[in-house]
């Protein structure tokens, strides 16, 4: 499967859940720097202060413009693209673990904010614009390596507490969206990258997608009634799984990624979102991989198999 970048028209993303701080046009990359040189630990390492929210908004802002067109141009998915120049300026002023660090403290913080509060807003702001520039940083191969990928997992892990927030807060359920939107790109991107590393790095990584239950949180967030995922956020959970299922980890560990509820979960997904878009032949070659979970939940999991009844619609 031919495993490609996105952008997850962020782009268009960032126009409909914030709003617009730069108009049209290009913003320089002596401002750029500016921008990443306000980024710095707050107290309690949290984004409070405005300004430094603002900043993080036109950040987020530009790397998802900038990445749309990378995107689109076929950019080796290996290296950034030198139009990149958000992306780049965190990498060379060594930001990407204050990012990490920003986003992790900011989203355990959200739960203890009194709803529709300015400071509710405030984090929520730099919440989507931190997951936005995680999101652009990890798209290539390059400057995924940098990440502490434990730190990477954890903080992935966090967006959790949004999504069980818009379950007693539904004037929230757009922005846990996003969130999930997000989370499933990142995973999705730490995924194909590890096809491409010395098989030590990628153990870890499959490891760690393990550890941290990237495959239930994903297929979790899929069946969440409170959020909604883009078509083209499935479509990425779907290759995602395909990326896992191509893996000698997935052959060697597939229990651990698919126990009871989550082989559930999947076959639920496969039979309502993958068997049509398997009928496209193209779709088929990305995807064909996802029939090894489905044999190996047959084969292994035989109540899961009859309880969901995924034999007879076959």
């Amino acid at each position: 499967m031919q495993k490609r970048r996105k952008d997850g028209n962020l782009n268009q993303t960032v126009s409909t859940y914030a709003e617009q701080v730069i108009q049209d046009g290009e913003c320089s990359k002596e401002r750029i720097e500016q921008l990443v040189g306000k980024l710095r630990p707050c107290e309690l390492g949290l984004p409070k202060h405005s300004e430094q929210v603002m900043a993080l908004q036109e950040l987020a802002q530009v790397a998802a413009r900038d990445q749309e067109v990378a995107a689109s141009t076929g950019t080796n998915d290996g290296v950034f693209d030198s139009s990149e120049h958000v992306v780049q300026a965190i990498v060379a002023n060594n930001k990407i673990g204050l990012i990490l660090e920003l986003l992790g403290d900011t989203l355990r913080e959200l739960p203890t904010v009194p709803a529709e509060s300015n400071s509710r807003v405030l984090l929520c702001s730099a919440i989507k614009s931190l997951l936005i520039l995680v999101k652009c940083c990890s798209d290539t191969l390059d400057v995924f390596e940098i990440f502490n990928y434990q730190s990477f997992f954890t903080v992935l892990s966090y967006v959790s507490i949004v999504t069980e927030l818009a379950k007693l807060d539904s004037s929230i359920s757009d922005f846990a969206s996003l969130c999930a939107i997000l989370y499933i790109y990142c995973i999705y991107n730490a995924a194909r990258h590890a096809d491409h590393m010395q098989m030590g790095v990628s153990d870890k990584l499959f490891k760690l997608m393990d550890t941290h239950r990237c495959v239930a949180t994903a297929l979790n967030l899929y069946t969440d009634g409170n959020v909604n995922l883009s078509e083209d956020c499935i479509i990425t959970l779907a290759e995602f799984l395909a990326v896992l299922a191509e893996s000698e980890m997935f052959l060697d560990h597939a229990d651990t990624h698919f126990d009871q509820g989550t082989s559930a979960l999947f076959l639920q997904f496969y039979d309502k979102e993958i068997k049509g878009a398997m009928q496209n032949q193209e779709e088929r070659r990305k995807l064909l991989s996802l029939e090894e979970i489905v044999s190996f939940i047959r084969r292994e999991l035989p109540d899961v198999w009859s309880a969901c009844a995924i034999e007879d619609k076959q």
